[in-house]
């Protein structure tokens, strides 16, 4: 939270930082979503929503680049 609020890690430096910071946060579900499904293999609908759990998994990892990208397309 203090990463995301505080002044001092909003400069371009933390860039990296703050990524990875959303990265690795993003990526504590995988734990959960595999004990379910492991634990209720034999349901067809826990296969889709692991299908839609990936999607989710790697959109979110896809956008976080999505901001740095622009801003190193637009004119400033």
């Amino acid at each position: 939270m203090v990463v995301s609020v505080h002044n001092s890690f909003q400069a371009k430096d933390y860039r990296v930082f703050r990524a990875s910071l959303f990265a690795g946060l993003s990526m504590t579900g995988i734990v959960p979503v595999i004990h379910g499904w492991a634990v209720n293999y034999d349901i067809a609908a826990v296969h889709s929503a692991l299908s839609l759990d990936v999607l989710m998994g790697l959109i979110y990892l896809v956008s976080q680049d999505a901001p740095a990208s622009a801003a190193s397309v637009l004119p400033q």
